[in-house]
């Protein structure tokens, strides 16, 4: 899951875009070593897990 936040684009008189709304996106991510290992990864390789996004979460 990612979290987005966009506005609107600010343009100037001559009809330039002075700031295009996109503020920016980050996802909801741990890095967690694997616990076993597999023929394409040794253990305690880091991997990328998503994470469960909630209240708490989102406050943090």
């Amino acid at each position: 899951m990612f979290l987005t936040a966009v506005a609107r684009p600010r343009w100037d008189r001559e009809g330039n875009v002075t700031f295009s709304g996109k503020i920016g996106i980050w996802p909801f991510v741990k890095e967690v070593p694997a616990q076993r290992r597999s023929d394409n990864r040794p253990r305690g390789t880091i991997e990328t897990k998503s994470t469960k996004v909630d209240r708490k979460v989102m406050r943090e």
